[in-house]
């Protein structure tokens, strides 16, 4: 299956190779954390607004986050909005931003001792 062959949030993504580091990502830089747009009335839920281009006004919402005990990541995510609905993007580049937004969320989570983690 080619990466162009995933549909968000339908299949597992794995990146293969060098492992994706929440070095070099910030929130307030590449991402904010922002009010999940389809539920405003609840304060738990949330989205990330991404900062830089290619992909900047971008809204994306993560789903089902996990982090397994040999610490492997798995994420769905949802585009939520674009200012151009019809650009694509490249799918490795996007995915390789989402993974270090998401790893650094929970580096953050960690080291702020906020990560609340289930076992599955």
């Amino acid at each position: 299956m080619m990466i162009d062959d995933l549909e968000p949030a339908e299949d597992v993504i794995v990146l293969e190779g060098e492992p994706i580091s929440a070095e070099g990502i910030e929130e307030g830089v590449q991402f904010l954390i922002v009010e999940d747009p389809t539920k405003p009335d609840d304060e738990t839920a949330w989205a990330v607004l991404l900062e830089e281009e290619p992909f900047k006004d971008w809204v994306v919402k993560f789903h089902g986050i996990t982090l397994d005990r040999a610490e492997t990541l798995t994420f769905d995510y949802e585009l939520l909005s674009s200012p151009d609905s019809e650009t694509v993007p490249d799918h490795d580049v996007f995915l390789a931003l989402l993974t270090g937004i998401v790893n650094r969320i929970i580096t953050e989570a960690k080291k702020n001792k906020t990560l609340v983690a289930h076992d599955v």
